[in-house]
């Protein structure tokens, strides 16, 4: 049986090591995250399994908050000739460990009783004497350390960089909690995997993630795909001299019940923090707060609106979505398989058959309503036209 790896996660306070380590573990519910400092007091672990095999221990570490004063500490109670790790013994044995500093204690202890170190850096902020001082104290436990920069959206990290490269650290990683970028958190294991004797627990767990994220890479386009649908075969008749915009308002506002329903299946699907879904919507792909009627964001992707407010809804909605999703999680393969979706549906299921029978035989919603022959035949040929050509 293979022992699993330890890793602590440690860093300065309000870094997003805890917000790490719930994406890491695909776990929302796991520790406490807040926007102020020494959130995360205890040590807290938790488990990584690949079926019934416990593959990696993390261990969630409180922020250091006073590195300096543990290093002075250190220079004026040991010797310079004893080696760090016997230096950082004596520390963790002295009044002051259990004392002043108790929270840097705690991170000392689990990293020096775990296999190795990642250091957590808010990369927005500049290289300071503190940032310095810890990763001091961090390398006397004789661990390795892999930095892994968070919030690195849009920043320089040259000057992080070089300063860690004087420290003999140049293996990192970037992982943006906030913008998750699947291939980011492979290189991530892969990047840890470099500095152990032996990878094979990681190159595990990598190809275990790989399965995970197809399966829902999958199920994420048909959401999608059947979304498209359901808003392609949604129509109403209305007698020929009456008023179509009473009944258009009550589509358009259909449809976009249909639209916040799917994006609710996604944020599930792809374990999205609740709290973040729910109170807050800054961190969101613009696509996902425009109105899918709006006729600037129809514009934007080049769709004419005078052909009927249901042809732009679905070629509106759809790359709307192939966008945001895009960006957000998935990838140009959606674009693609999504257009496919369309085009390889068979011709009866494209068509009505008949004046009693919904136009296709799909989940759909409103299943009593009808439409021109051919309708959502030349909707669907549209999107997956419009769809294959802007993934090529």
């Amino acid at each position: 049986m293979t022992t699993p790896l330890s890793l602590a996660v440690v860093g300065h306070t309000n870094t997003g090591k805890t917000s790490l380590l719930r994406t890491l573990l695909r776990d929302s519910t796991f520790g406490e995250v807040k926007n102020a400092p020494s959130t995360t007091r205890h040590v807290e672990e938790a488990l990584i399994n690949d079926g019934d095999d416990s593959l990696v221990y993390l261990y969630d570490t409180p922020g250091l908050e006073d590195a300096g004063g543990v290093l002075d500490w250190l220079e004026t109670h040991t010797s310079a000739r004893d080696d760090g790790i016997e230096r950082i013994q004596q520390f963790l044995n002295s009044h002051e460990a259990h004392h002043e500093f108790n929270q840097e204690a705690k991170v000392l202890r689990q990293v020096m009783q775990s296999d190795m170190a990642m250091y957590v850096i808010d990369a927005r902020e500049p290289v300071l004497n503190k940032y310095k001082d810890e990763l001091t104290i961090l390398s006397w436990c004789a661990k390795p350390i892999m930095p892994v920069f968070n919030f690195t959206q849009n920043q320089d990290l040259s000057a992080w960089t070089n300063m860690l490269a004087r420290r003999n650290l140049h293996v990192y990683a970037g992982f943006d909690t906030v913008a998750f970028d699947f291939e980011g958190e492979i290189r991530l294991w892969d990047n840890l995997a470099t500095m152990l004797p032996k990878r094979d627990i990681l190159d595990r767990l990598i190809n275990m993630r790989r399965r995970e994220w197809q399966r829902l890479d999958t199920e994420a386009r048909r959401e999608i795909a059947n979304f498209l649908l359901d808003a392609a075969a949604f129509t109403q008749e209305i007698a020929e001299n009456d008023d179509p915009a009473p009944t258009l308002e009550v589509m358009q506002s259909e449809i976009r019940q249909l639209e916040r329903q799917m994006q609710q299946r996604l944020f599930t699907l792809y374990r999205f923090y609740h709290d973040e879904v729910g109170s807050d919507s800054t961190w969101m792909p613009k696509a996902f707060k425009q109105d899918p009627f709006d006729s600037e964001l129809l514009k934007h992707y080049g769709i004419r609106t005078g052909t009927g407010a249901t042809a732009g809804a679905l070629i509106g909605l759809g790359f709307g979505y192939c966008h945001a999703w895009r960006l957000a999680w998935f990838g140009y393969g959606h674009r693609r398989t999504i257009g496919r979706y369309f085009a390889q549906c068979p011709r009866h299921h494209r068509q009505k058959s008949t004046v009693d029978k919904p136009c296709i035989p799909i989940r759909n919603p409103y299943p009593t309503r009808r439409t021109r022959t051919g309708f959502v035949a030349r909707l669907c040929k549209r999107a997956a036209m419009r769809l294959n050509r802007i993934s090529s």
